[in-house]
């Protein structure tokens, strides 16, 4: 009896853990007050790797582990949807395809505004797509203004392989912020 009742918590336990990752992501509608991490996914209708099914996966997976993550540590979450295709609408499309974002970068092809500081300004940053940056900054809202700080890039990762071998480790976002 006591090896069934095992058993049956065992399986109990593996469903519920399959069916919080499987909850899709929801964007946020709360100002965000102290430290938020935000994931930003690089990516384009343009990018013959951005279609790879397990790219998509993976970034819809890493939207609810990132946000639980950052909730674990008293951090608000963000997660924004960059694609720098020409045209804003096929830039949109592409996204629509990984689910919900709570921000949208599109258009302007390596000029696009989220490019230009994830990954041009940044010494460390590669023009390479498929990729996620995970970004940490303080967000303070005010009676008149809300202070950003400036964002710290906390972890970039590049490419199919690595991208779902990130989300099936747990996605780990830094040292000092375990999953």
């Amino acid at each position: 009896m006591r090896r069934l009742y095992s058993v049956v918590l065992s399986s109990c336990l593996f469903v519920s853990a399959l069916s919080a990752q499987a909850a899709p992501y929801v964007p946020s509608t709360d100002l965000p007050n102290g430290r938020q991490i935000l994931a930003i996914y690089l990516g384009a209708n343009s990018c013959g790797p951005c279609h790879n099914p397990a790219v998509k996966e993976a970034v819809h997976a890493m939207k609810v582990l990132v946000a639980t993550q950052a909730r674990n540590t008293g951090a608000s979450f963000a997660a924004i949807g960059v694609a720098n295709d020409w045209d804003p609408r096929e830039a949109a499309s592409f996204l629509a395809d990984s689910g919900p974002f709570d921000q949208l970068v599109l258009g302007g092809n390596f000029t696009n505004l989220a490019f230009e500081q994830f990954v041009w300004r940044d010494p460390n940053g590669k023009a390479a797509m498929p990729q996620i940056v995970i970004v940490q900054r303080t967000v303070k809202p005010g009676s008149t203004a809300i202070s950003i700080s400036e964002s710290r890039i906390l972890r970039r990762i590049l490419g199919i392989e690595e991208i779902a071998a990130w989300v099936k480790q747990g996605t780990p976002i830094s040292p000092s912020i375990k999953p």
